[in-house]
């Protein structure tokens, strides 16, 4: 592998998704017909989805700082996103 490609970080882009996908959640609900189990929303959101999501931004933007990878902004939306759709719960 060429040494000037930096790697993405993998753990940025999962924390951006999940603090995404658990700020969204409020959104989509209605878009869903009855049969939708929203139990399975709900407990991601119950049970630390944004907050999961704010603390591995946090610790992938400290990673990328020590490995000099790319997904800087990727962490740093995560830490936005996941601390916004913290309120909501």
């Amino acid at each position: 592998m060429n040494k000037f490609i930096k790697e993405v970080n993998g753990v940025a882009i999962f924390s951006f998704l999940l603090a995404a996908f658990c700020y969204s959640i409020p959104f989509i609900e209605g878009y869903f017909s009855y049969p939708f189990p929203r139990e399975i929303l709900y407990a991601i959101l119950d049970y630390g989805g944004p907050q999961t999501a704010l603390l591995l931004g946090i610790i992938a933007l400290i990673w990328i700082k020590k490995t000099r990878e790319k997904g800087k902004w990727f962490a740093i939306l995560a830490i936005i996103i996941g601390g916004i759709a913290s309120l909501y719960v």
